[in-house]
């Protein structure tokens, strides 16, 4: 998971995690994400997720057809 705990109670800022996850199986897998105005999850470059815009603290789910092995992803 990733987490935004040090920067609780501050405004005006972004946060962009880069990294790697493994996938085991192929297949649809289900990334989501919770964000108070805006986040979004991109897997090897395209957009899985947007959650974007000025709102309270809201769900944005997608899916993606992986392969098995590592892929980039973006938060």
């Amino acid at each position: 998971g990733f987490s935004i705990d040090g920067f609780k109670n501050r405004d005006n800022f972004a946060v962009v995690f880069d990294g790697f996850i493994r996938i085991e199986k192929a297949g649809e897998h289900v990334f989501f994400v919770v964000s108070d105005d805006g986040a979004q999850i991109l897997i090897d470059g395209e957009l899985v997720t947007n959650n974007d815009g000025i709102h309270p603290a809201q769900e944005s789910k997608g899916k993606v057809q992986l392969d098995p092995g590592f892929h980039s992803i973006r938060v």
